[in-house]
């Protein structure tokens, strides 16, 4: 019988998968035939026999001389804990009849050396004509004599669609994730049904985990992954329960990796990546802000474990006593979401203290009680940044306290530029109703400037940093002004329904549609914006060519469902492949014609600078990934030539800022070419400020 206080003893079959789970800080463990194929452990009994004589790695005389039956025997282990990522993921090595895993010890062996010549790869991953059965049959024969079903654990596994860099979480880009995951499936579904061992199948909650040396590998995920395993493993273990399989995830694990992703998911809206909006608890996650949350954390993990069901159910019956500002927001959300903005003992201001996304729902209850009133006339300004500043004038005046509501009137004004604008409104609207005056004249002072967007996220980016000062007519994305102006290009405009086809973004449908239509022109002609503001990178885009016309397509319309469908007629080529430079200069002049007469000198010209490295999370300097120093050198050099010929034939306003900022990881879309610092972002919006509102 075994010693109460003796570790139980395990041996891992598979990859760095199940051997990250640091399982040695609890139990004994062998890992020595880890990083091995279970296809090749074993091997083929009527193969080769390989002896090795020269002194080589465990891991390596394990595949080598199939002694994974030798090491049952002399190292017998308590449990078997199993994954399939390297048994799918890595290919196979045949010589005469007998299998080896490829992998690095085993292209560095002298065994390699010598037979390369002789070996021939299978591609287990991708082969579907391989049949894998006989050689998993002699591995499970094998085992099967050792651990019965109650010892053994599969962790299951796949290529995510989501991977995980610092606070950022960004979609995987790997061709080779779906032979991965179907032939991974394939190989666990036969296993399961040849041992019915216990199963972890928790991988759908987590993310890979990007490393800042290799990159991502389809099998390396975030840390929580490995900590929630290896207490699934330690359960097993220990009480050898009847439930087989394990799929549930853990609240607090999936809430505080919230938590951490939690600027990233609302700025990229990938919100529904960790909560259900339809769920009580996550809904009020989604209501309250990261302030709250993290100030929080431990009472609404505790108030999800208790399984409230409504906010009044937490107010009556949970113990705020060290947690009274997360019961002031609990008493925001509730009344917002049941219309009420006069509730007694709700601190509305909470939600700008707390930075609560309840703010929403809140900008558009204070807009229906205004319009209610009929206070203001034409249309409202309010957005959810200057909600509060109407809703505290709005009880000042209620109160009979006019000076107070001037005073908030006047301290909405941020700068110099901005008191005089206020100043002029106010006095404007004492002509008209003295009483209402403040609540008005911050209406007219909150008018927007509209612009039109020609360009790409390098301007957008920009006005993310707007606070409510503009508003946007149109944003011309994905549709160089090279092709702008051409005829229409045939297409079936019914495939433009099926919204499947683009990721389900009407958003996407539009710019798509209008690059066919080529009709740019025309709606930028009836949005009535006064400014427009310009980016070149559509320059360097790839071009696609397809019946006869022109597409601006870089990777991100090539990944589309519609793209796939048209895809054996585009022939995918670049700008300066297609047009020579007297054709671009002519195709310029058109362009240069329309925008002087559609928005005169109201150009703002944001100039791009392709950048070769980018600052990785520590702030170190690496060279941009997915292409060559060459590429990035030449399309550098095409950008600057027609940013400087554009300048020099037009008279209007230029932001050249981007020269002097790196591109950067922690940009919300990652490093890329034309993503910079923030501070480029910043400096920019406080450009825009200078030239349209401060003169």
């Amino acid at each position: 019988m075994k010693n109460i206080m003796e570790m139980p003893i395990i041996r891992l079959n598979g990859s760095s998968y199940i051997n990250d789970m640091e399982l040695k800080e609890r139990y004994k463990v062998y890992n020595d035939s880890c990083w091995i194929s279970l296809l090749s452990l074993v091997g083929n009994p009527d193969g080769a026999i390989v002896t090795v004589d020269e002194p080589v790695s465990p891991l390596l005389t394990m595949d080598l001389e199939k002694r994974l039956k030798t090491a049952l025997e002399e190292d017998p282990a308590d449990f078997l804990v199993v994954d399939m990522c390297y048994t799918a993921g890595h290919r196979l090595c045949v010589w005469k009849d007998q299998v080896f895993t490829k992998n690095p010890k085993f292209e560095e062996s002298r065994f390699y050396a010598e037979h390369q010549d002789e070996i021939e790869e299978i591609d287990v991953m991708r082969d579907r004509n391989f049949d894998w059965k006989p050689y998993m049959d002699r591995y499970l024969e094998l085992i099967s004599k050792y651990f019965d079903k109650d010892h053994i654990i599969l962790i299951k596994s796949r290529c995510p669609k989501w991977f995980a860099t610092h606070t950022h979480v960004r979609k995987v880009q790997k061709k080779s994730s779906k032979a991965y995951n179907r032939r991974i499936k394939e190989l666990e579904d036969y296993f399961v049904e040849k041992t019915d061992p216990y199963v972890i199948d928790i991988y759908s909650h987590y993310f890979l985990d990007f490393n800042h040396k290799k990159g991502y590998t389809m099998s390396s995920y975030e840390k929580p992954f490995y900590h929630h395993a290896r207490r699934l493993v330690s359960y097993i273990i220990r009480y050898q329960p009847e439930k087989r399989v394990f799929t549930e995830d853990e609240f607090y694990i999936r809430f505080g990796r919230f938590i951490k992703y939690y600027d990233n998911l609302f700025a990229k809206n990938n919100t529904a990546l960790f909560m259900d909006d339809s769920k009580f608890i996550d809904h009020l996650i989604l209501s309250l802000g990261r302030p709250v949350l993290v100030e929080f954390e431990y009472d609404i993990v505790k108030i999800q474990q208790e399984g409230y069901a409504s906010i009044q159910e937490i107010l009556d019956k949970y113990d705020f006593r060290f947690s009274e500002g997360l019961c002031t927001c609990l008493k925001v959300v509730q009344a917002v979401e049941e219309g009420d903005l006069f509730r007694k003992g709700v601190q509305y201001e909470a939600i700008y203290e707390y930075k609560m996304k309840i703010v929403k729902a809140y900008t558009e209850l204070v807009k229906k009680e205004l319009e209610k009133r009929g206070w203001l006339e034409g249309p409202m300004y309010i957005n959810e940044v200057h909600a509060g500043t109407f809703d505290a004038i709005l009880r000042a005046l209620d109160a009979g306290k006019g000076k107070e509501a001037k005073k908030i009137l006047f301290a909405a004004a941020e700068e110099d530029f901005e008191h005089d604008r206020i100043k002029e409104c106010y006095h404007k609207e004492l002509e008209v109703d003295k009483q209402l005056a403040p609540i008005r004249a911050l209406n007219a002072f909150y008018e927007p400037v509209q612009v039109d967007l020609w360009g790409s996220c390098i301007t957008r980016e920009i006005l993310n940093e707007d606070t409510g000062r503009f508003k946007i007519g149109k944003y011309a994305y994905r549709n160089s002004f090279l092709f702008a102006f051409d005829e229409p290009i045939p297409y079936d405009d019914t495939k433009f329904e099926n919204l499947s086809l683009f990721e389900n973004s009407n958003w996407r449908v539009g710019y798509i549609k209008s690059a066919f239509h080529k009709d740019l022109p025309g709606q930028l002609e009836a949005t009535g914006s006064k400014w427009l503001l310009l980016d070149f990178y559509d320059l360097i885009c790839d071009v696609v060519k397809y019946r006869g016309g022109y597409l601006t397509a870089d990777s991100e319309v090539r990944g589309l469902g519609f793209y796939k469908e048209i895809k054996d007629d585009c022939e995918l080529t670049t700008v300066e492949d297609v047009l020579s430079d007297e054709e671009i200069k002519a195709r310029f002049d058109t362009f240069i014609e329309f925008l002087k007469r559609r928005y005169g000198k109201q150009i703002i010209f944001i100039k791009a600078d392709v950048k070769l490295k980018f600052l990785d999370y520590q702030r170190r300097k690496k060279a941009i990934r997915g292409y060559k120093q060459a590429t990035l050198k030449k399309k550098k050099a095409f950008l600057q030539k027609w940013q400087d010929y554009f300048e020099k034939q037009m008279d209007c306003h230029v932001i050249d800022y981007a020269k002097d900022y790196d591109a950067d990881d922690l940009c919300v879309s990652g490093a890329f070419m034309v993503h910079y610092e923030k501070e480029f972002y910043e400096k920019g919006y406080q450009a825009l400020l200078d030239i349209i509102y401060r003169g």
